[in-house]
């Protein structure tokens, strides 16, 4: 019987998300243009999307070369690959929470479209919520401040020309309207179905190249859920859940690094 959450994944990876993972989750240090044509197979993927993947990942410098017909992890950064490879410390750059708060703001119709759209997305992936007035806004609760933020909000593609500043000083209305723009219960949902499906994915796990599948798409969700917490201090939102997911994530990952391993020696 197929595994509904293996096939629920399955869909959702391309050539060019897979390669990025093998070099991001320290598969080996270098593979051959054989190997990843060979791993691409077991996920479905053609020959011919995977070859324009190397190509065009290696053209970003996003891939290197390491002799004929063998790849290795680029040069150029890719900060969300970074903190995607970090995954673990995730909760870790959270800090107490003063109660006071981080803004950004920009008018949408200064930026081209693709840039705002971006802008956007860098946004919500650092946790910030958008308030009725058109103010971006998250609580000032991780390592760095505002300055740090400003920065990784740059890194990720954000308009430079975006303000980020500190407000130390907000009344109680504004406090409990921002505090009210997380769904909380809705992430912590999140979390809890994460932690299901990691454990589903260990209970019925397949054999030979399926776990090897079946571990990397599991995974890569559930790093995507820990990575799309917003880290919320404890006096808004309750933290245990990610805390747990974290600890069944790395239980997971230890199993997929073996499955990784034995897979890899069949090749």
């Amino acid at each position: 019987m197929s595994n509904p959450v293996n096939n629920r994944n399955k869909e959702k990876i391309s050539a060019r998300a897979l390669v990025l993972d093998l070099f991001t989750t320290g598969v080996r240090d270098t593979l051959s243009s054989n190997d990843i044509r060979k791993i691409g197979r077991a996920f479905g993927l053609s020959d011919l999307a995977l070859r324009t993947a190397l190509t065009r990942l290696r053209a970003e410098g996003k891939l290197s070369t390491a002799g004929r017909g063998i790849y290795a992890a680029g040069v150029v950064e890719d900060p969300v690959r970074e903190r995607a490879a970090v995954w673990r410390s995730h909760p870790g750059r959270r800090i107490a929470w003063d109660g006071s708060w981080v803004c950004a703001a920009i008018k949408p119709t200064s930026l081209p479209r693709t840039r705002w759209r971006r802008t956007q997305w860098a946004l919500e992936f650092n946790g910030f919520r958008q308030d009725e007035t058109g103010l971006w806004v998250r609580p000032n609760n991780l390592r760095g401040g505002a300055g740090r933020m400003a920065s990784d909000l740059v890194a990720l593609g954000a308009a430079d020309a975006m303000l980020t500043a500190r407000m130390d000083h907000v009344s109680g209305a504004h406090a409990r309207r921002f505090s009210a723009l997380w769904d909380r219960d809705r992430l912590a949902r999140s979390h809890e179905d994460a932690i299901h499906m990691l454990e589903h994915s260990l209970r019925h796990m397949g054999s030979g190249e399926a776990v090897a599948v079946e571990t990397l798409l599991t995974g890569r969700e559930a790093i995507r859920r820990i990575l799309r917490d917003p880290l919320l201090p404890a006096e808004i939102a309750e933290t245990a859940t990610l805390d747990r997911l974290v600890a069944c994530m790395d239980a997971y990952d230890a199993f997929g690094r073996k499955a990784w391993a034995d897979f890899m020696d069949q090749l």
